[in-house]
């Protein structure tokens, strides 16, 4: 019974870090096959692979379960989310935080150590989604979007330039692309929760 206790709760910790939602990394795998003319060879797949985890899996972890720490009392009221981890007590929002913390914490030593070069795509990413989930999506729900959507084409160009380090014409056009693409899916999942319908009445 015990062991079972600790193995539902080391679930639900992995569970609120939303590491399924990391198959956006992809953009960056796509970034850095592209930066090797789609050559995959060992060296690249390890660097992928470094990439994934320090930036996707501790970094987006941490940003992942702080979004869950920010959000509990909204989610709470809402009846759809009400039963999500912390709303729901499974989770204590204090060891949430605590979890955030440290996975991020441990992104950024690992990040300094192995990928230093990149540090500012992990800075930026942080910064960027942490001003999102206490500030603006509460606030300006378009400045939300055109914001948020940023870190869609930065993926892209965080595994582009862990390889090379030279900005080319195509690559501008493809982070652009890149961009209004995710600017029109932060949009419609803005329509879909009804906020941004809310805000052009």
């Amino acid at each position: 019974m015990y062991y079972n206790s600790i193995q539902m709760s080391l679930f639900n910790y992995i569970k609120v870090c939303r590491l399924h939602r990391t198959i956006n990394f992809s953009f960056m795998a796509f970034g850095a096959l592209y930066s090797n003319h789609f050559v995959l060879n060992l060296d690249l797949l390890i660097k992928i692979l470094m990439i994934y985890s320090i930036f996707g899996i501790l970094l987006y972890g941490g940003i992942y379960s702080f979004n869950n720490y920010v959000d509990r009392f909204d989610d709470f009221k809402d009846k759809n989310k009400k039963n999500r981890l912390i709303p729901s007590g499974k989770l204590k929002p204090k060891n949430v935080f605590l979890l955030s913390s440290i996975l991020i914490a441990i992104s950024f030593v690992l990040g300094f150590v192995f990928l230093r070069d990149l540090i500012l795509f992990q800075i930026y990413l942080l910064v960027t989604n942490i001003i999102y989930t206490t500030f603006l999506k509460y606030r300006n729900v378009y400045l939300s979007i055109i914001t948020v959507a940023t870190t869609g084409p930065t993926k892209f160009l965080l595994g582009y330039f862990a390889i090379q380090k030279n900005m080319t014409y195509e690559v501008l056009i493809i982070s652009l692309v890149h961009y209004l693409c995710s600017v029109a899916y932060h949009a419609r999942k803005f329509i879909y929760s009804g906020k941004l319908s809310k805000k052009m009445k």
